[in-house]
């Protein structure tokens, strides 16, 4: 797993790293809480024990996820379409709701939203 970094702002990425941050937001969409991993390929390995105990304990109601791909390459396959269905489910258990999941690299992006997967 890589490095877990806490800050309060939306990260842009590097071009040697690929980032996925995971952003809290209150019932008025106001952000309570970033999250960015910092991972060496474009697989990130969230640890949601973590989020979610923050998300918990917060005014969080809804969440985003960010990635950035570092190859490259804003494009997802049917498991990552299947894992962000399964966190749909899981966080509307919680009273929670996936605000989006959006991939992009450099010169591109995916939104979950947009195109009509959420």
């Amino acid at each position: 797993m890589g490095d877990i970094v806490e800050t309060r702002a939306p990260h842009a990425g590097t071009p040697n790293d690929s980032t996925t941050s995971i952003l809290l937001f209150d019932g008025d969409h106001r952000l309570v809480r970033n999250f960015e991993f910092h991972m060496a390929s474009g697989c990130a390995e969230v640890p949601w024990s973590i989020v979610l105990r923050v998300a918990m304990t917060t005014e969080c109601r809804c969440i985003l996820i960010d990635q950035y791909a570092a190859d490259g390459r804003a494009a997802v396959d049917r498991a990552c379409i299947l894992r962000t269905r399964r966190l749909v489910r899981s966080f509307r258990l919680l009273g929670l709701r996936l605000c989006d999941h959006v991939v992009r690299s450099d010169d591109s992006c995916f939104s979950f939203r947009a195109a009509g997967l959420l």
